[in-house]
């Protein structure tokens, strides 16, 4: 399966350029290695950024590489956040979406997918509302949540509707809540201008 995942993302990289530009010069295997294997610290996104999305590739083949301590290989899952290209949407799908993956790269995945692409990946990460994992399903009510799009809440209620994971059915609950203040927030504030409108017109009509 990694070997496939690797060969499809290599593939894909060379589409878009990414992989044997000739102006393009992005840090060793080894050198991304490194920067992953922090102790207190890994690169911000801008840093990933100012690398260019070339280093997409060397992240995706860290992944693949099963000999990188486990760390690695998820925060390299993590560090293709930083980029909003498709080759980087593509990478966190796959990883997401691999048979048997384990809960905590799919989490990572969607978290990455949230963070690079925000609402742009609203279907992306609704689909992983019915994920088999707890964790990720969780992860994912909060990652919506943060959003704060129109078309989170009917998917947030649909999942409600059949959760039945104590810790999920609260990360639902609690953004629902939010989506139901900000609903009453606006209500508010709307019928306070109406009625500042109201006195404001009738005083000119004193006038």
């Amino acid at each position: 399966m990694l070997v496939r995942l690797f060969a499809l993302l290599t593939a894909l990289f060379s589409t878009f350029g990414f992989v044997g530009s000739a102006s393009a010069n992005p840090p060793s295997k080894a050198q991304v290695a490194q920067m992953l294997s922090g102790y207190e610290s890994v690169p911000t996104t801008a840093q990933w950024r100012a690398m260019g999305p070339e280093v997409l590739a060397v992240l995706a083949e860290l992944y693949n590489d099963t000999e990188q301590p486990g760390y690695v290989r998820m925060r390299s899952v993590d560090a293709a956040g930083s980029f909003r290209v498709p080759a980087a949407r593509t990478f966190l799908l796959a990883v997401a979406r691999a048979r048997g993956q384990g809960d905590l790269y799919v989490r990572a995945a969607v978290k990455a997918l949230a963070r690079g692409f925000g609402v742009n990946a609203i279907d992306d990460l609704g689909d992983f509302l019915d994920s088999r994992h707890v964790v990720v399903r969780e992860t994912v009510a909060r990652e919506l949540g943060r959003l704060q799009d129109d078309r989170v809440r009917p998917l947030l209620e649909r999942r409600r509707a059949v959760e039945d994971n104590e810790a999920v059915r609260g990360a639902l609950d609690a953004v629902l809540a939010r989506f139901a203040d900000g609903l009453a927030t606006f209500l508010v504030g709307h019928s306070m201008g109406g009625l500042i409108s109201y006195f404001v017109s009738s005083a000119r009509s004193v006038d």
